[in-house]
């Protein structure tokens, strides 16, 4: 082996190591987006969830003082 046989082989070695490097890099950052994407939704969820039990608990107020009035009525 002569001497530019030996760069070369270093040289497409570095090279080669760093296409693998960056294609790794890439499906980790992809993953980092799509974890990142799964948290805001799922907090998103326990937002929309809050609201509801809110809600849920307006109308059952509601719902409580129309029962009260109808007695209140009926009498």
């Amino acid at each position: 082996m002569d001497v530019s046989t030996v760069i070369g082989m270093v040289l497409s070695s570095t090279v080669i190591g760093a296409l693998i490097s960056g294609a790794f890099t890439r499906v980790s950052e992809k993953e980092s987006n799509d974890i990142n994407l799964l948290d805001r939704a799922y907090k998103e969820i326990e937002r929309l969830d809050d609201q509801v039990a809110e809600r849920d608990r307006i109308i059952a107020e509601k719902d409580i003082i129309i029962e009260r009035l109808k007695k209140e009525r009926s009498m």
